[in-house]
């Protein structure tokens, strides 16, 4: 039995499996094993090229021409382009060009600043000559400056350097540019502008680039951006969309909600009844509105009204024997208007409002909102006087719904005024039965009952009625509530005898108001 290794014989094959290792390890990493990098010397240097320049007459926009002359002993040519202080940026090359070529197209100069081209010339000795020069360039992708400038509240004006060398327009994408108010879009404005557009209240951008004559440019690149036919000649958008410019504007425009709706009535004169009908002491009246709500935006100019509604109130006076009347009145202990009567009670202070109803007065007609450019509520009331025999309201209705269209021109006018282009306001618009030379009043609307049955306190010579208007807009609207969020507004209904005459409050609020205030509420603005 072999005798078994002592501490000391360890030790030993230890030490000597560590050195072959080493051994080893110095072997892989020796140098001598290692492949060697061949570095290639640089190709001496050659004769610079000489005569490099641009051909001005090619170089405008995005274009360049860059020329030489030809050189002796060259086997190719190269070009290379770089934008001065932005190295990320603009970089191209023209690959091998023949050593016939004296000349370089360009057609990628999208930014303005200064470009660097270098030719570099491949001589048959294997040397290398290289020559750079500078251009700098003014107008880019876009025919810029272009600015943006406020002509009226939701118009604009978008003008862009019509200078631009080579450009024949522009092509502009975004809101206002296509039919439609406000509507998002891409259209070709060939010229030198200047664009206008209307547009809704907010902050709005556009992407502009140039566009080029197709058949009229230094070269044509193989890629475009858009191509729009348009009046023979094909223009195209040379730019990729990353390059075009970017525009923003805030459109301000002012605008409110308001209600409309009908406060009171006062008596004045009483309307002439049958003592024979059995309809209550004193007058019975209810209040009848045509209610014409225009727009103009959006809609083609005479296309009549957005909306026409013909509103009636309940009955109001005597309810004896009446269970559908309102009672209102002093005429009797049961109502029946009399002269002076006002219903409801009148109302001094904003804290003292009752909220308007379909049921009762106050009476809703409308709520919505108006801007400075935009929307008119025009209201035509009406007092009656009820015999309870109707049949002539729904001629009456009928005759305002045919009329609502001759004020269709309303919807044309800029900005939206009604009745007068010329800027004057006026909230009461009567349009009164002008007397003839005979003395007679032409005929608006004719009654087909004769003398009795339901009918306006405000008719001229018994059976003719002519139309009385309120023509509501912000300016309006808010030239009343100016001060307080709400203004009562006396409206005059006169008729010729026997007919009677009436008062009648119409009020205007306009919503989520500020704290209410204390100050009366009643303008009394009437029209002679």
């Amino acid at each position: 039995m072999p005798p078994r290794p002592g501490p000391l014989t360890a030790s030993l094959a230890l030490l000597l499996v560590g050195s072959t290792l080493a051994a080893q390890t110095r072997t892989v990493r020796s140098p001598s094993t290692l492949p060697r990098l061949v570095v290639q010397p640089p190709p001496p240097p050659g004769p610079p090229p000489q005569g490099l320049a641009f051909e001005s007459a090619k170089t405008y926009g995005i274009f360049a021409k860059l020329t030489w002359p030809p050189a002796a002993n060259v086997v190719k040519y190269s070009v290379s382009r770089g934008k001065g202080g932005d190295p990320s940026c603009c970089n191209a090359t023209s690959g091998d060009l023949p050593a016939t070529a004296s000349s370089w197209q360009d057609a990628g100069l999208y930014r303005p600043g200064s470009y660097q081209f270098t030719l570099t010339a491949h001589y048959a000795d294997g040397s290398v000559g290289a020559a750079a020069v500078n251009l700098d360039v003014r107008y880019a992708a876009a025919p810029t400056p272009i600015t943006v400038n406020d002509v009226a509240a939701g118009k604009i004006q978008l003008k862009w350097n019509a200078a631009t060398p080579g450009t024949s327009g522009i092509l502009i994408q975004g809101p206002g540019v296509v039919p439609g108010y406000g509507a998002v879009g891409t259209t070709l404005v060939l010229g030198g502008g200047p664009l206008d557009l209307f547009l809704p209240a907010g902050n709005h951008s556009w992407k502009v680039a140039a566009v080029y004559d197709a058949n009229n440019v230094p070269v044509l690149p193989a890629t475009t951006y858009g191509s729009y036919p348009k009046y023979g000649t094909n223009y195209v958008v040379l730019a990729p969309p990353s390059e075009w410019a970017d525009v923003s504007h805030e459109v301000k425009i002012r605008g409110d909600r308001f209600r409309i709706s009908l406060e009171r009535f006062e008596a004045v004169t009483l309307a002439g009844e049958d003592i024979l009908r059995s309809d209550g002491r004193g007058n019975e009246v209810y209040i009848a509105t045509q209610v014409n709500e225009y727009r103009r935006w959006g809609r083609p100019a005479g296309s009549g009204p957005v909306s026409q509604r013909m509103l009636k109130t309940p009955t109001f006076g005597d309810a004896h024997n009446f269970p559908g009347r309102i009672q209102a009145g002093t005429a009797s202990p049961t109502g029946g208007i009399n002269t002076n009567d006002s219903y409801p009670a009148p109302v001094h202070l904003i804290s003292q409002l009752a909220a308007p109803t379909t049921g009762n007065l106050p009476f809703f007609l409308w709520e919505g909102e108006l801007t400075e450019i935009d929307g008119a509520v025009i209201i035509s009331p009406s007092i009656w006087e009820s015999d309870e025999d109707n049949r002539l309201f729904q001629p009456f209705a009928d005759f305002h719904a045919y009329t609502a269209g001759n004020l269709q021109y309303l919807n044309a006018l800029y900005p939206f005024m009604p009745w007068y282009p010329s800027g004057a306001q006026n909230l009461w618009r009567p349009i009164r039965c002008p007397a003839t030379a005979s003395g007679q009043y032409p005929s608006y609307f004719t009654s087909p009952l004769g003398a009795w049955g339901d009918e306006p306190v405000d008719m001229q010579e018994r059976q003719s009625y002519c139309q009385t208007y309120v023509a509501i807009n912000w300016r309006i609207a808010s030239s009343y509530t100016s001060v307080n969020p709400a203004a009562v507004v006396e409206i005059p209904m006169v008729g010729t005898p026997p007919w009677g005459s009436y008062k009648l409050f119409v009020r205007i609020e306009k919503l989520a108001p500020p704290p209410a205030m204390v100050a009366p509420t009643r303008m009394r603005r009437s029209v002679p």
